[in-house]
């Protein structure tokens, strides 16, 4: 006699509790895409008046669904998590996550601002890489031949509140390209002070890009608290002593070859604002 063993059919009931788990997942992320999509098609005072500044936009849509909200403050309106923050900048996020805020034209070159990501670790090393050895010299007051992973690491996973970092970026490219980068640090025991550094692409300096990258952090730096841009400044950077001097900022000597500079955020914004 032949003897049939039956084997244990799969637990329905757990199939079906995993297909639910599925579908919920699938509707929560369903829901942030939808959220984050509305988020981005919002204009500059639509964001200031639910208190979202335009990098925190940016910073949220980038999110992938499966990714939680940043968790910095409930805003029932928006159906996002976004923390009590005004702001008029500039700005723009990357074109293959984001739709823009605006569009700044250079020559008749599409230019957006963004934060900086994680993410942008190489195209960020590919932005320094390809500046002249003058333009890295000034831009770090060393020269400077290569970047390890250590200093990129450190250059692109910022916080955006005591380290903050935005770049510009080519629209026009197939794949978004760095023209320029801009960032601060607040100072240990003062916080209304922050360090700045602000390096622009050979072919776009002396053309309004470094300008248009300083009002952006201004305004940025307006939303942490901090009152004051302070920066060192090689003596032979005539781009950059006369755009602070245009602004009324303060320079003295640090050491030889090198000036300390110190920018007032309200000037900078007073002078954008009068601008538009």
């Amino acid at each position: 006699m032949t003897q049939v063993t039956k084997f244990a059919s799969p637990n329905k009931s757990t199939n079906v509790r995993f297909l639910l788990s599925v579908w919920a997942s699938m509707e929560r992320w369903f829901g942030r895409w939808q959220d984050r999509r509305r988020l981005a098609a919002m204009d500059l005072r639509t964001l200031g008046d639910l208190g979202i500044s335009p990098g925190q936009a940016a910073f949220e849509v980038a999110r992938k669904p499966w990714q939680e909200e940043t968790g910095l403050g409930k805003n029932a309106e928006v159906g996002i998590d976004c923390p009590p923050r005004k702001s008029s900048v500039v700005s723009l996020g990357r074109t293959d996550q984001l739709l823009p805020l605006r569009t700044v034209h250079l020559g008749g070159l599409p230019v957006g601002f963004r934060p900086v990501f994680a993410e942008d670790k190489e195209p960020l090393r590919d932005f320094l890489n390809g500046l002249s050895e003058r333009s890295r010299t000034l831009r770090f007051l060393v020269i400077k031949h290569f970047f390890s992973d250590r200093e990129m690491d450190r250059l692109c996973r910022v916080d955006q509140t005591s380290h903050v970092a935005w770049v510009a970026v080519d629209l026009s490219a197939p794949q978004e390209k760095i023209l320029g980068e801009v960032r601060f640090a607040i100072t240990e025991g003062d916080p209304n002070v922050a360090e700045f550094g602000v390096a622009v692409a050979d072919a776009f300096q002396g053309r309004g890009l470094g300008r248009l990258l300083m009002e952006v952090l201004a305004d940025e730096a307006q939303r942490c608290g901090v009152q004051s841009l302070r920066g060192y400044v090689s003596e032979t950077n005539a781009l950059m002593l006369g755009y602070v001097m245009h602004r009324g900022g303060k320079m003295a000597l640090d050491y030889p070859g090198v000036m300390q500079v110190d920018l007032s955020v309200s000037a900078i914004r007073a002078q954008t604002l009068a601008a538009e």
